[in-house]
């Protein structure tokens, strides 16, 4: 009897935190389009810092705590260390590179926190050896966005390079 009884008193509690998990997801899944409009600003924000190769404003677009991953892997923490490591890239590789980007995507978890995807493509850019790259290079970049110190700010991103050819579906061979 004592089983059932605590069978019963896990299972309800299941029920009540799906419930309440239910209820605060469909209470925090929208934006007002004013909001929404200013989450999405900070990817506008992140392309024009990129393409004026002002790297102490892209910076400012990051909580102190945050965190980056750029496409081969270099993870970045806090606000200090993703200006340095931008500002270095900045002043080789990315010197004369072109970002144009914009949402593609946008996941509001709470009102103050979303998930946003940005589809991207850079130009002018050189490879590590300082040649030319290969043009143009596209990508993906996933950003956890957080309102906080007055406007939207990042807190997380990942950045991804997409790779011709690298999800080629099966031939069945």
């Amino acid at each position: 009897m004592h089983r059932t009884v605590k069978s019963i008193a896990l299972a309800s509690a299941s029920v009540i935190a799906m419930s309440l998990l239910s209820v605060s997801s469909a209470l925090c899944a929208t934006l007002s389009a004013q909001d929404s409009a200013a989450a999405r600003q900070i990817v506008g924000d992140f392309v024009s810092a990129w393409n004026a190769h002002d790297m102490q404003t892209f910076g400012t677009l990051f909580t102190e705590g945050a965190d980056f991953i750029n496409v081969v892997g270099v993870w970045m923490k806090g606000r200090g260390e993703i200006e340095k490591i931008h500002t270095e890239t900045h002043n080789t590789m990315f010197k004369t590179s072109t970002l144009a980007g914009a949402v593609s995507d946008l996941d509001v978890l709470c009102p103050d926190v979303a998930v946003m995807h940005m589809s991207w493509t850079l130009t002018g850019h050189r490879g590590p050896d300082m040649k030319p790259a290969p043009e143009p290079r596209t990508g993906i970049l996933t950003l956890v966005a957080v309102r906080g110190e007055g406007r939207w700010l990042i807190h997380s991103g990942q950045n991804t390079d997409i790779v011709p050819g690298a999800m080629v579906p099966p031939t069945g061979k």
